[in-house]
């Protein structure tokens, strides 16, 4: 009989006579209704997770047994104490003991079963529980939504109304987030690169505190233009959707439905340095392709200056750069122009078609009717007049359109801006980040658990996969520590005490 089966023998043994169970299996001799089922079920839950619990304990004490055993541990170490630890596990509040040690050749501590299951000081919840927190933060944006989520999992499922104790304090989510500055995911290298690649970027600007303080320190990241907006500091997040074209989404009956999906859509922000936003997707697109065989880029967008800036940052000596104006914005200030249905319609054929001329000519006659300031007339004016070259290649190279607006309110506005808050500058690019990495399907939960690996091994809190693979063998211990692995085989039984 091994560890485990023995453990569990002995704590059935010992829950036979739990009260607990007893309600399990008692006869049902009140009137039939769903709060039976209800508490059945709270009641095995609970005990599923006292045997888990238990399990745990027992695991982890004997793990530390055997290494306080083990030969030749006393050359190097020494006890110094036996002290106790406690988590918030996925099971519920454990505490076990475990054993402190002081190293011979340099004096420091050392607690073998913390480094071996990477615990880290003043670690409340264990590392499953704080991957858990960044995953479901990273979707839901909302640390209360997040510690509510998460802090109920940890419990027995309960009908009380004081459930709400077991939710996770938001400080301490927060806590949890911020232990990394930022995790960077890997980019899968892709084995086949196309000849086109489309590229659709836009910003997005979000509320930050202490905005007088960070009036002048945010200036030198950001364009002199937007470093105030409207009266309020705002951070400018650009953002990148590069994609290979689209397909039709199908329907359950496999027919055909009306809308469309983009292929191997990758998202892109670089929150901390949006100067050399450009650079750095450069950098990441030659980490994802083989940019020798790409021919053409397509940068799409709403003309913004440092868009349209695009095509020159990516254009390379084997591939051509060109932009492409999103129709949607270009329509937008045609309406504003005319209220008239023929006077829209003629003058989006004239945009479409790139004849400026014509197009000014009309425009300049309707002004007369418009109810826009003259000021703003002529800059909605100018403003599709120096879209036209771009809108020509939307429609004859491009044609697939841009939803770059779609996009960046699913990413970014919906997440971030629709409700009012700020965020502090230095916790805004941390959660951006993760935001980014969650978008384009990266495991949020070995992320997090790699990075604790990587802090372990080096002590870094920013954390970058990018250039190598999740499997980090490379922090594996075992080279320069005999004591680092162990088997649950052959452990000494089970003291009485447990």
């Amino acid at each position: 009989m091994n560890i485990l089966t023995q453990s569990s023998v002995e704590c059935f043994r010992t829950l036979m006579d739990d009260d607990l169970l007893q309600k399990i299996v008692a006869p049902v001799i009140f009137a039939p209704t769903a709060e039976n089922y209800t508490n059945m079920t709270s009641s095995i839950d609970a005990l599923s997770r006292n045997t888990s619990l238990y399990q745990m304990r027992v695991v982890i004490e004997q793990a530390d047994l055997r290494f306080r055993n083990s030969p030749g541990r006393t050359d190097r170490y020494y006890v110094k104490q036996t002290r106790e630890r406690t988590l918030m596990t996925l099971f519920g509040e454990l505490t076990f003991k475990r054993t402190e040690y002081i190293d011979r050749g340099n004096g420091t501590s050392f607690i073998y079963i913390d480094r071996k299951i990477g615990l880290l000081k003043r670690m409340r919840y264990d590392p499953a529980v704080c991957a858990l927190i960044y995953e479901t933060y990273s979707d839901q944006n909302s640390m209360i939504k997040a510690g509510k989520l998460i802090g109920e999992r940890l419990h027995p499922f309960t009908m009380n109304d004081d459930r709400s104790e077991y939710w996770i304090p938001r400080q301490t989510v927060q806590k949890i987030l911020l232990r990394f500055k930022k995790i960077q995911p890997q980019i899968e290298r892709l084995k086949e690169t196309p000849e086109t690649l489309f590229v659709m970027a836009d910003e997005k600007y979000i509320p930050l505190q202490r905005a007088k303080i960070l009036a002048d320190e945010l200036k030198p990241h950001m364009d002199e233009e937007i470093s105030s907006y409207r009266g309020h500091i705002k951070a400018q997040i650009k953002i990148a959707v590069v994609f290979h074209g689209r397909i039709r989404k199908t329907k359950k009956n496999g027919e055909f439905s009306e809308r469309w999906e983009l292929t191997e859509k990758q998202v892109f922000t670089y929150p901390e340095d949006t100067k050399n936003f450009w650079v750095h997707l450069n950098e990441d697109l030659a980490r994802r392709y083989d940019m020798t065989t790409v021919r053409n880029i397509y940068v799409m967008g709403d003309g913004a200056s440092w868009i349209k800036a695009g095509p020159n940052e990516l254009r390379t000596q084997d591939s051509e750069a060109a932009y492409a104006a999103d129709r949607f914005h270009c329509i937008n200030a045609i309406n504003k122009i005319t209220k008239d249905d023929s006077n829209r319609k003629l003058l989006l054929d004239y945009a479409y078609k790139a004849k400026k001329d014509d197009f000014n000519k009309v425009a300049e006659a309707l002004q007369s009717s418009s109810v826009l300031s003259s000021e703003s007339y002529k800059s909605t004016v100018n403003y599709v007049l120096n879209q036209i070259d771009g809108l020509l290649i939307m429609n004859q190279k491009v044609k697939i359109g841009c939803s770059m607006e779609q996009a960046i309110q699913h990413i970014l506005a919906s997440p971030f801006t629709s409700v009012p808050k700020a965020y502090a500058k230095e916790n805004l690019y941390t959660y951006v980040t993760a935001r980014t990495a969650q978008q384009n399907g990266a495991n949020m939960r070995l992320m997090y658990i790699k990075a604790i690996d990587r802090y372990v091994y080096d002590g870094s809190t920013t954390v970058d996969f990018r250039d190598e693979g999740l499997d980090l063998g490379i922090f594996d211990s075992s080279k320069t520590d005999p004591y680092y692995h162990f088997s649950l085989e052959d452990t000494p039984a089970i003291h009485q005490n447990h």
